[in-house]
């Protein structure tokens, strides 16, 4: 939902409730204008600083075998799902189908 619709929809329902008075109207809608702002910037950062993490691609023995720049790089490279290289990561399955895990370059944990 963008920005103007959020915003909006906020608007509409402090002023049926009656929560301000429609002079404050311009003020609040600013105020919520910049909060809207602030949390999608920081947001985008954390979403982007997770999606560009270096991985690392090991075999069953624990074997360095390939390093990609992301998730997606190293989805694609295997030929699996997003999905399969971030649930490898996260630990949630030990083994990809075709034998490896990944892990992330900064977590030093193999």
């Amino acid at each position: 939902m963008d920005q103007d619709k959020v915003v909006n929809k906020i608007m509409y329902w402090i002023l049926v409730d009656g929560i301000i008075q429609p002079e404050h109207q311009n003020k609040v809608r600013g105020y919520l204008d910049q909060v809207y702002a602030a949390g999608y910037d920081c947001r985008t950062h954390e979403l982007s600083a997770k999606r560009f993490r270096k991985v690392i691609q090991y075999d069953k023995k624990g074997n360095s075998v390939a390093q990609f720049d992301s998730i997606k790089s190293a989805a694609l490279a295997n030929k699996v799902s997003r999905c399969t290289v971030d649930d490898s990561v996260t630990g949630k399955v030990p083994l990809t189908r075709k034998g490896f895990y990944f892990r992330y370059a900064d977590d030093g944990n193999t």
